[in-house]
């Protein structure tokens, strides 16, 4: 497991509508604000994984080494999974990259606009992608 160090935790609301009900953006103004939105997708994926998965099995956590960061680094045993969401065109995917020079064993997923689908990650067991 990658040695986490003592920066603040992430939060990650389990259920989006929760995100959503309590702000005061609508849908296409929500879409506009790119900012706003790419924290969406991010919980979106992040909640998907903490709901899908036993924690006691896979421990999901962020994972940051300096201006790099990767979203959720999942581990069960000698296994590593780092996950990135980017919810527009392209992005900055150094904290990826960083990631993987560190631990090359680790397995990366993109998840958004530049890799999997958003909804085609949502729509599978998180476990499915980690065998």
């Amino acid at each position: 497991m990658p040695r986490q160090r003592g920066s603040s935790p992430k939060l990650v609301l389990w259920n989006n509508a929760l995100v959503n009900a309590l702000s005061t953006r609508a849908f296409d103004e929500a879409r506009r604000d790119r900012a706003w939105w790419s924290r969406l997708v991010e919980n979106a994926a992040g909640s998907h994984l903490c709901c899908g998965l036993p924690p006691v099995e896979y421990p999901d956590s962020c994972w940051r080494d300096g201006p790099h960061e990767v979203d959720d680094v999942v581990t069960r045993g000698p296994a590593l999974w780092a996950f990135e969401a980017k919810s527009g065109r392209g992005g900055r995917q150094s904290g990826l990259t960083r990631f993987q020079d560190r631990y090359p064993e680790a397995k990366v997923l993109l998840i958004g606009s530049t890799g999997i689908p958003l909804e085609e990650f949502r729509g599978h067991q998180p476990g499915e992608r980690m065998t």
